[in-house]
């Protein structure tokens, strides 16, 4: 008796996950498909472009660790879309991170119905959830008066460099800090 109560529960929970399962593959797995065969065709034909030297790799590696040095120092400007110039703003620590950046992982998995897994939204540790971009950019200015840093949020659009711009391109070239010399 045990035995077949076992073996019924067993084909039960086998008919349930296999009804819950459609077999039929849905529109979006038959474009996933059709992608990867005019892909594969593509690659077949011309190949993967030869890059020995991967300067573009070496590039970004360069920026991603001259971005972790501590002793940066940058200068900022905004830029104004009305005379096509640049303003000074001060000197910064490092580059600007934009407003959307975020501390965690955006996204989470989350599992429903024993049989399907989404994407929701995840907050940052301030318990905010941040949009996935934004014009806003955050940077770390230097006191001009007192020399410590502090952060500014910028909307209007900014540049960010690790030399002091020509005076042509300033608005207010007395400003500019390569006065200074």
């Amino acid at each position: 008796m045990k035995k077949i109560l076992i073996s019924l529960i067993t084909i039960t929970i086998t008919i349930v996950t296999i009804v819950g399962c459609s077999n039929e593959p849905t529109s979006d797995q038959k474009q996933s498909v059709a992608q990867e065969e005019v892909h594969d065709r593509a690659v077949s034909k011309w190949g993967m472009p030869s890059t020995p030297n991967f300067q573009q790799m070496g590039t970004y590696k360069w920026i991603i660790e001259l971005c972790d040095r501590t002793d940066l120092i940058n200068y900022c400007y905004l830029y104004s879309e009305m005379t096509g110039k640049f303003t000074f703003i001060g000197k910064c620590i490092s580059y600007p991170l934009p407003f959307s950046t975020q501390y965690t992982n955006p996204q989470k998995l989350q599992c429903y119905g024993g049989t399907g897994i989404t994407t929701l939204p995840q907050c940052d540790p301030s318990g905010l959830f941040y949009p996935p971009s934004s014009e806003a950019s955050w940077v770390i200015l230097i006191n001009s008066k007192t020399g410590k840093p502090g952060p500014m949020y910028s909307e209007p659009r900014m540049i960010v460099v690790p030399w002091p711009m020509d005076n042509e391109l300033v608005l207010n070239s007395k400003m500019n800090p390569n006065n200074e010399k």
